[in-house]
């Protein structure tokens, strides 16, 4: 009996180490959230991905959260996160800017 309550209570334990192990990438669910036009909710997934992004990463992401404040019709907050992605030199990566 002190067997079988020893292998659950490990096996509890193991699967809540494993999912508080397993981090959320935010930058995924943010792209797929653009590619479907729900552009306010990859705005604040992109918020959160950008909080653990590293610099290279962080360029992209500021783009991308310009892009989704341009297709929201808010010009200012775009025009913020597009300065941003240029000081960060997202510019010399894709041209495109």
């Amino acid at each position: 009996m002190k067997f079988v309550r020893l292998i659950t209570c490990l096996s509890v334990l193991c699967s809540f180490s494993l999912s508080a192990s397993a981090q959320k990438d935010f930058s995924k669910e943010a792209d797929y959230a653009y590619r479907n036009e729900s552009f306010f909710s990859a705005t604040e997934l992109y918020k959160r991905a950008e909080a653990k992004a590293k610099p290279a990463k962080k360029a992209y992401i500021n783009f991308q959260i310009g892009e989704c404040y341009r297709l929201l019709v808010e010009p200012a907050q775009a025009q913020t996160y597009y300065s941003r992605a240029i000081k960060l030199k997202y510019d010399k990566t894709n041209p495109i800017v």
